[in-house]
């Protein structure tokens, strides 16, 4: 998640929403999906940031380094073994990445948008094949497994990891532990992870949101690292997080926040300063229920 949270942003439109409810205290489920669920996820993030470069005190060059990722997919459960996720369906409706860092824009698309397809594992294998169940090219096959392979086996649900199982009461703060944290943002595939050096979460209340009972936190998380030789950064960002009291699925995280470099290379001082969003919704469906995204502040 850290490709998200050093790009970031806002998508789907706010809804109209009734305030939190009053209730003290909440215990959550934990739920895992059954064959035939499926999971839509909207994620969009952006990032902003105004560099100076200089010399003995003298500014030698401004630059505006933007980047912007965009992805829709929907993963829909096909089998299981003992409680294990085996087989499943995605289609990618997007996955782009926008950039422009002081070098014209560029724009790259994931080659699966748009394509629809199977991932089995079978004993040590992970076969990829289309819908007819006919193989998919080297090449594509390769990506897919790159991209959702971890959504065989247990469920990935992270949140089912920093929601404890005691209840909870309005006002309290979670502090999530360094290790969990660490698992929670940072993906095996980031060359560069960012270290978490917080991570904590306060619930606020609770919302019935298009008949999904939701608790509401709010959200902070704090991070640092040296991405690039020379250069330090460091990013805190903040916002509304979602979680279904019945099935602890994630609806919404919606953060925003500021982020700081600083540092020199070949004798020339870096500063820049700048602004991160991440905004990721969920919805869910089954053959008996279906939620709509429950999105907003």
């Amino acid at each position: 998640m850290n490709k998200g949270i050093t790009l970031c942003a806002a998508l789907v439109a706010t809804l109209a929403l009734p305030g939190l409810s009053s209730a003290q205290e909440i215990s959550f489920k934990k739920k895992t999906p059954a064959v035939g669920d499926s999971q839509q996820t909207t994620e969009h993030s952006t990032s902003t940031n105004n560099i100076e470069v200089s010399q003995n005190g003298k500014l030698l060059q401004k630059m505006k380094q933007t980047a912007e990722e965009s992805k829709v997919d929907t993963i829909t459960v096909l089998a299981l073994d003992a409680g294990k996720i085996t087989k499943i369906k995605v289609h990618v409706a997007k996955n782009e990445v926008k950039q422009d860092v002081g070098m014209g824009a560029q724009s790259k698309k994931n080659p699966l948008v748009g394509k629809t397809f199977l991932i089995e594992k079978t004993g040590d294998d992970i076969v990829v094949t289309d819908e007819a169940g006919k193989k998919l090219g080297d090449d594509l096959a390769k990506v897919a497994v790159i991209e959702y392979s971890d959504e065989l086996g247990d469920f990935k649900n992270e949140f089912t990891k920093i929601i404890p199982d005691k209840s909870v009461k309005v006002g309290e703060t979670l502090k999530v532990s360094e290790k969990v944290a660490q698992s929670f943002f940072n993906s095996k595939k980031e060359k560069n992870p960012l270290k978490v050096d917080d991570f904590t979460l306060t619930l606020k209340g609770t919302k019935n949101i298009n008949g999904v009972d939701i608790a509401v936190f709010e959200m902070t998380v704090k991070f640092s690292g040296a991405p690039a030789p020379g250069a330090k950064i460091a990013v805190e960002m903040t916002g509304p997080l979602h979680i279904g009291i019945h099935d602890c699925y994630p609806y919404l995280m919606d953060l925003k926040g500021k982020m700081s470099i600083q540092g020199s290379q070949q004798g020339m001082d870096i500063k820049g300063v700048g602004e991160n969003k991440l905004k990721k919704t969920g919805s869910y469906k089954s053959a008996a229920t279906a939620s709509k995204p429950t999105t907003g502040n």
